[in-house]
């Protein structure tokens, strides 16, 4: 595969349809979807062995069903008032 062309300018700085335009993929924005994305990803369970990804793979969903099974401050504040 090669190596996209170079982006000269702030990705972060740039609009979602910008960054699409320039084939700029993103990193998962979450642990779920980081576990997706690790699930695809045969390299990393080739290194890790089948036997210590999968023990990985259920501590970080135990994580993530931890993470997001609360309220967090910001969510109160944020949302609380509005809604």
């Amino acid at each position: 595969m090669l190596p996209p062309n170079p982006v000269e300018q702030n990705i972060y700085e740039m609009d979602l349809a910008t960054r699409n335009l320039n084939r700029i993929e993103s990193l998962p924005e979450n642990l779920y979807e980081a576990i997706n994305e690790l699930d695809r990803d045969e390299v990393v369970q080739e290194a890790l062995g089948p036997h210590i990804y999968s023990r990985f793979r259920l501590a970080k969903i135990k994580e993530w069903e931890h993470y997001s099974s609360r309220v967090y401050e910001w969510e109160i504040e944020e949302y609380l008032a509005k809604f």
